[in-house]
C-alpha cells in the first residue's frame, strides 16, 4: 500500500511541476507616463548638423534642443535654433513632440507635421514629414529635413540665435511672431503683427517664467483672434496666461487674466499643475486638487469667457466643478 501512496505522490508532484506558469504582462505595457519619461532620457541633448563643425569659417548651423516635458501629454519638447545671421536666423522652430515609439516622435503644426528619428547619437528629421513643415520654418530655401549628430559637449551659444521661445501664428489673412528674449535678467515678449488694417505695430510685455506654448483662436467671435500665452512660472508648478486681443482687425490689445481665485475654496485646493484648454469659445483650466499638501485624486475644471472692459478686455471665472 506505501508503494501505491509513493506513486501516486509522485504523479502529482510531476503534474505540478510541468504546469506551465501563467504568463505575465509585458512590462513595457505597463509603463506609465513617468516611467515612458524615463525611458526617452536617452534622447535629451543638443544635436547639431554637419555645418556646426564649420561654424567658425561662417557656415551657417542649425541645432536642435531636446528635452522631457510634463507640459500635456506631450513626451518631448524640442527647440530648434540656427547661428544668428545678420538678416535673419536660418531656421527657428518651437515645439512639442508625441511619440509613436521609442526613437520615432512627431511635432503636429498647422502647416503640417515633422517627424523626428533617434537612433542612437543621431537625430534624423525625416524627409516623409509633410513638406510644407519642412520648408516653413526656414528661411532661404532651407529644409530642417537631415541628420543632427548629438554633441557630446557643450553648445556653442555665442553665435547662436538668443530668443527663448519663437512661434509664428496664422489667423486667416494676418500673421503674428511671438518671440521672447532675455536682456539684463528681465524677460520681455514681443508680439509682431502682420496684415492688420491700422496699425502694425508690435507689443511687449514683461513676463516671469518660460513660455511653453501660444496659441490663437477667436474668443468673442469678433473675426478677430486672441494670442494666448503660456507662461511655467519658475516658483512652482503654476502655469499663468498672458496676451493680446485684435481689435476689428487694426490693432492690438492687452487683455487681463486673473491671477488668483475669488473662491476660497479653489485657493486651498490650489498648487499648480494646470494644464488649458480652448473649447469653442472658452478657456478650460484643469488643475488636481490638494488637501493638506497631498492630492485627493479629485481635479478642478475651470471656465474662463472673454469679456469688454472698459481700460481692456478680460477674462472671467464663469464657471467651475469637481470631478
Amino acid at each position: 500500500m506505501k508503494k501505491v501512496y509513493l506513486i501516486m505522490y509522485s504523479i502529482l508532484l510531476l503534474a505540478f511541476a510541468c504546469k506551465e506558469p501563467k504568463e505575465k504582462t509585458p512590462p513595457s505595457a505597463e509603463l506609465s507616463k513617468e516611467e515612458s519619461k524615463v525611458s526617452f532620457q536617452n534622447v535629451i541633448g543638443a544635436y547639431v548638423d554637419a555645418a556646426y563643425f564649420k561654424k567658425d569659417e561662417g557656415y551657417d548651423w542649425v541645432a536642435i534642443k531636446v528635452d522631457t516635458t510634463s507640459y500635456k501629454n506631450y513626451a518631448l519638447q524640442v527647440s530648434i535654433r540656427s547661428r544668428n545671421a545678420i538678416k535673419k536666423p536660418t531656421c527657428t522652430l518651437d515645439g512639442f513632440a508625441t511619440a509613436l515609439n521609442d526613437s520615432t516622435f512627431e511635432i503636429k503644426k498647422d502647416v503640417g507635421t515633422l517627424r523626428l528619428q533617434f537612433n542612437e547619437d543621431k537625430l534624423s528629421i525625416l524627409k516623409d514629414s509633410d513638406e510644407a513643415a519642412l520648408f516653413y520654418y526656414c528661411s532661404g530655401g532651407a529644409s530642417l529635413a537631415g541628420l543632427y549628430t548629438k554633441l557630446q559637449q557643450s553648445l556653442d551659444t555665442t553665435q547662436i540665435d538668443q530668443r527663448s521661445f519663437v512661434q509664428n501664428l496664422r489667423y486667416d489673412t494676418l500673421f503674428f511672431e511671438v518671440s521672447g528674449s532675455i536682456s539684463d535678467r528681465k524677460k520681455t515678449v514681443c508680439i509682431k503683427p502682420a496684415g492688420l488694417e491700422l496699425k502694425n505695430q508690435e507689443v511687449q510685455m514683461a513676463y516671469e517664467g518660460n513660455i511653453v506654448d501660444a496659441q490663437i483662436t477667436d474668443l468673442n467671435q469678433d473675426d478677430s483672434p486672441e494670442i494666448l500665452l503660456f507662461i511655467k512660472s519658475a516658483k512652482d508648478h503654476s502655469i499663468s496666461v498672458q496676451g493680446v486681443s485684435v481689435n476689428n482687425r487694426k490693432s492690438m490689445s492687452l487683455f487681463a487674466f486673473p491671477d488668483g481665485f475669488s473662491d476660497s475654496l479653489l485657493t486651498q485646493s490650489y498648487k499648480g499643475y494646470d494644464q488649458y484648454e480652448i473649447k469653442n469659445d472658452t478657456v478650460l483650466r484643469t488643475f488636481p486638487e490638494y488637501q493638506n499638501g497631498t492630492p485627493s485624486g479629485a481635479t478642478y475644471t475651470l471656465k474662463y469667457t472673454l469679456i469688454d472692459g472698459e481700460a481692456m478686455r478680460s477674462f472671467k471665472m464663469v464657471d467651475f466643478a469637481k470631478d
